[in-house]
């Protein structure tokens, strides 16, 4: 139902937001932490700020914030520390994480984490406040003025008090420029107008290349927030590059493979895309493996998108839509609500008796399959992955090792690895927190030109692995990988249908 038009700018902010609380602050890239903040927002909710003792005061916009939610527990171990040099472990922090999302655009967002006293302060209730009270109320993008009661000469005296433009009365009086015809977008494009029920390979899908980097190609920041983001934004299809994590859990991790990026656990974006993957559409989301792992932790892939997304996981093809040769894609309303993997997958009857194989080995009680149950000699598209393969190999480098010992390449890459790589400080209160944090960012500000050309003439591509776990290949519906071979092969193609 419409409500009547009332012209009234300013918003009721609640007094204890204008009184504040204290929070501990940290951001990740680059390493900030300034513990005992208190944040404020003015009578007016314009801005947001913050201050603690020895320190000048800061200010965020309002209107630049994105969003606001509750922040998962950090991995870094220089926060972790950090926290816990001023009473808070990392068993106490679940719940008590408020991540703020900033920034002018979707590119140039910035992450802001504060870190409750207590649970109770931190609810994501009261976060969600902040995001009423601003400029921007989402929540009323779609309300509407009743006609009878928002008039035209109302809203011409609203014009003449705002912007009065004499040299274009007369158009306004003729009405021109509230017709139709000078509409700024097309009327009928306002809302959803495209036909949903065609296959999904008739659409153009929205998607997002390398996705888990906020930044540089080369030396970049990975972050699971980053895709949270880009999903709210509306992005239906999402990057995830991955690799074999060396650590003693073994997990995969997601990172530029070989170009001195961070890394990211596999299973912590698996949350991140479960958590946002729906909230702003309703149609599919497709995740875009480039699966670099070797076939153990291709299983614990597979079993994380099983065991977290649950009924959102499209695991086999949809009855009205076999997999079969002249059989159309489903629609984008066929797939509402579903995520799709898209990785290379077995042939069919390869992919059958290894899956026969590995099932029956799982019910004897094996944990692993030896490795010949899971190839095929005989099976062209079947490679081994290449043990040497590695998503940091830089970090095989010693620092001792000289350019005598190493191809000029290598040693140019170790050089760069000596500029980066993190040193291990003992923190023990909390000025040594900020100690090191200066020292961190100004660590990499000693990056130079010479030391980015040295990853990019070092860098060299590698294909995703062809050699497919069958439990994972089991669960690729109607998105896979395929090489474009080029125009020519294209066309002729087309001209033989």
């Amino acid at each position: 139902m419409a409500k009547a038009y009332t012209f009234n700018w300013q918003k009721s902010v609640p007094s204890f937001m204008q009184e504040g609380a204290v929070f501990d602050r940290y951001e990740e890239d680059p390493f900030v932490f300034e513990p005992n903040c208190l944040f404020k927002v003015d009578e007016f909710g314009f801005f947001l700020t913050w201050k603690s003792d020895g320190k000048e005061g800061q200010v965020l916009e309002c209107s630049l914030i994105n969003s606001i939610r509750n922040g998962a527990v950090p991995k870094d171990p220089k926060i972790i520390t950090a926290l816990e040099s001023v009473g808070k472990t990392e068993n106490d922090l679940e719940g008590r994480i408020v991540c703020v999302c900033c920034g002018t655009d979707l590119v140039n967002l910035n992450f802001i984490y504060m870190v409750a006293n207590n649970a109770e302060t931190a609810k994501l209730d009261e976060a969600i406040i902040f995001d009423k009270y601003k400029w921007k109320d989402s929540s009323q993008k779609n309300d509407e003025i009743e006609h009878s009661v928002f008039t035209f000469d109302k809203f011409y005296a609203l014009t003449q008090k705002i912007c009065p433009r004499t040299d274009i009365e007369e158009l306004f009086k003729k009405l021109y420029l509230m017709s139709d015809e000078n509409a700024p977008v097309f009327l009928d494009r306002l809302e959803l107008y495209q036909e949903m029920d065609h296959p999904l390979a008739h659409y153009f899908i929205s998607s997002s290349h390398n996705t888990y980097l906020t930044g540089r190609q080369f030396g970049g920041k990975s972050s699971v927030e980053i895709y949270r983001q880009i999903l709210l934004a509306g992005c239906r299809c999402v990057e995830l590059d991955i690799w074999d994590g060396k650590g003693e859990d073994q997990e995969p991790i997601i990172t530029h493979g070989k170009a001195m990026c961070t890394d990211i656990l596999f299973k912590d974006v698996i949350q991140a895309i479960k958590e946002t993957a729906f909230t702003t559409s309703e149609y599919p989301v497709i995740l875009s493996f480039e699966n670099h792992c070797s076939k153990p932790q291709q299983f614990k892939m597979a079993k994380y998108c099983e065991e977290i997304f649950g009924d959102l996981l499209l695991k086999q093809p949809l009855d009205s839509h076999p997999l079969e040769p002249g059989q159309p894609l489903p629609s984008p309303n066929d797939l509402k609500r579903k995520i799709l993997i898209k990785n290379k997958r077995l042939k069919a009857e390869v992919e059958k008796k290894q899956l026969e194989a590995f099932k029956r080995l799982m019910e004897a009680g094996e944990t692993t399959a030896p490795a010949h149950i899971l190839e095929d000699e005989n099976e062209e598209e079947i490679e081994n992955a290449d043990p040497e393969e590695e998503a940091h190999p830089e970090l095989k480098f010693d620092n001792e090792i000289s350019s005598d010992d190493l191809s000029q390449t290598e040693a140019q890459t170790n050089n760069v690895k000596k500029v980066i790589e993190e040193e291990v400080t003992e923190i023990t209160d909390v000025s040594d927190v900020t100690d090191v944090a200066e020292q961190e960012n100004n660590k990499k500000g000693g990056i130079t030109v010479e030391d980015e050309q040295a990853w990019i003439t070092s860098y060299t591509y590698v294909g995703a692995t062809t050699n497919i776990h069958p439990y994972l290949s089991a669960m690729i519906n109607y998105a896979q990988p395929v090489k474009f071979q080029g125009f020519n092969v294209a066309e002729g193609k087309y001209k033989a249908k």
